[in-house]
Parts: structure tokens; sequence; C-alpha cells
């Protein structure tokens, strides 16, 4: 699904790049929660678990 996209793709490489909540547009918040990637965290959202941040850390 993220290598179809780009713009989800580098919205969530954006999240798994850093180690504190990020801000990222609601509509891409909303996809990548759908997928069960993220949690929201307020307004902002982290990776679900350490293990997808991890991952795709290395792969995105």
């Amino acid at each position: 699904m993220l290598e179809g996209n780009p713009e989800l793709k580098a919205a969530f490489k954006k999240v798994v790049m850093v180690r504190e909540s990020v801000n990222i547009d609601y509509i891409l918040t909303y996809k990548l929660d759908s997928l069960g990637l993220v949690k929201l965290v307020g307004n902002d959202v982290v990776p679900r678990c350490e293990l997808y941040r991890q991952y795709f850390y290395e792969r995105l």
C-alpha cells in the first residue's frame, strides 16, 4: 500500500524517522491509522509499536 502511494509513504517515513510524535495531514493520518501503522497522540501520530519503527526505518 505504501509503495503504491508516494505521499502516504513519505508521511509514514516522516513518522518513523523521529522519536517524538509528528503532526501530519489529517487525511494521511486517517489512512495510516486505518492501515494500523500509527496511533494517535492528541493531534499527532507515532508508530503503532516500536517494532514498526525499527522495521520501516531500515526499509524506507
